[in-house]
């Protein structure tokens, strides 16, 4: 009965999930198949969907998106970046797909994520440079 009482945390220190986690965080912009995760992880796919969903509480697929969207709303606070670009860096095929997602997820649009980060950037310069 251990399984039951340990922790996400200490799930997570499981080393073929923090491989395949790492795995994904490095390829965000590619095609990333659970095949692949499975060999990174050294288990096989069907072993590899269970042990990941029981130490993220996720599947692969849903944690890959969420990573997606995480690097992508990081991306956005950098104005020179097109959000066709951040887009297709983090791995989405198109900007409106990122948008549908990130809308999702974060309950806003890319482009007013992005207008709020700069101004509440914008207010914090203008804070430090006041006070």
């Amino acid at each position: 009965m251990e399984r039951e009482t340990t922790t996400t945390v200490e799930r997570l220190d499981d080393p073929r999930c923090r491989r395949a986690m790492a795995y994904i965080n490095e390829r965000l912009g590619e095609e990333i198949s659970v095949a692949r995760l499975a060999q990174v992880a050294g288990l096989s796919p069907y072993h590899f969907l269970r042990v990941f969903k029981r130490a993220t509480g996720r599947s692969p697929h849903r944690y890959i998106i969420e990573q997606r969207v995480n690097r992508a709303a990081d991306l956005l606070r950098d104005p020179r970046r097109t959000i066709v670009e951040v887009a297709y860096e983090v791995g989405f095929c198109s900007q409106s797909h990122l948008t549908v997602v990130f809308r999702r997820f974060m309950k806003t649009t890319p482009a007013a994520y992005r207008d709020e980060m700069l101004r509440l950037d914008g207010m914090m310069r203008a804070e430090r440079a006041t006070g």
